[in-house]
C-alpha cells in the first residue's frame, strides 16, 4: 500500500531532464540516507540510455516498465541500456501488476522511497491505475 511507502513521480523524459534527475536523486539519497527503488520506462533509445545512466547510480533496485505506447522501449531493450557494473537487482514487470487501485503499490518494501521516472505516459498510466480510472483515451497513440 502507498501509506507505507513514499512515491515520488518524476517526468524525466529526455537527456536534459536526466541531468536534473541526477541532482535530485543525489539530494534525495543524502536526505533519506539510502538509495531509493527506481521504477523507469521511456520512449526512444536515446532517452532510455540517458535515464539508465543516471538511475543505476542511485537505485537500490531497478524496475523496468514499458508504457502502453507504440514508441515505448520494451523492458528488454531498456535493460540492454543499463551500464555495466550495476550491482542491484533489475526486475522487468508491468504497470498493472505493480500499481493498482485503491492506491496499492507492490514495488519495494514498507518504508522504501520509490522514484517513478521516465516517460510522461508512464507517469500518467501509473496514476490512472492507482486511482482506478479507466483508460480515458486521452493519451495519444502516435
Amino acid at each position: 500500500e502507498i501509506k507505507d511507502r513514499t512515491l515520488i513521480l518524476d517526468a524525466t523524459h529526455n537527456p536534459e531532464g536526466a541531468e536534473m534527475l541526477e541532482e535530485n536523486l543525489q539530494r534525495l539519497v543524502g536526505e533519506i540516507g539510502k538509495k531509493p527503488v527506481i521504477v523507469a520506462g521511456t520512449l526512444g533509445e536515446d532517452r532510455g540510455r540517458s535515464l539508465m545512466e543516471v538511475a543505476v547510480k542511485y537505485a537500490e533496485k531497478l524496475y523496468l516498465l514499458a508504457p502502453a505506447q507504440d514508441r515505448a522501449l520494451s523492458t528488454d531493450a531498456l535493460a540492454e541500456l543499463i551500464p555495466r557494473g550495476f550491482q542491484g537487482p533489475v526486475v522487468k514487470d508491468t504497470i498493472e501488476r505493480l500499481f493498482s487501485a485503491p492506491y496499492r503499490c507492490t514495488v519495494g518494501s514498507p518504508g522504501d522511497t520509490i522514484v517513478i521516472t521516465g516517460s510522461l505516459y508512464l507517469i500518467g498510466e501509473v496514476l490512472q491505475h492507482l486511482q482506478g480510472i479507466p483508460d480515458s483515451g486521452l493519451q495519444d497513440k502516435i
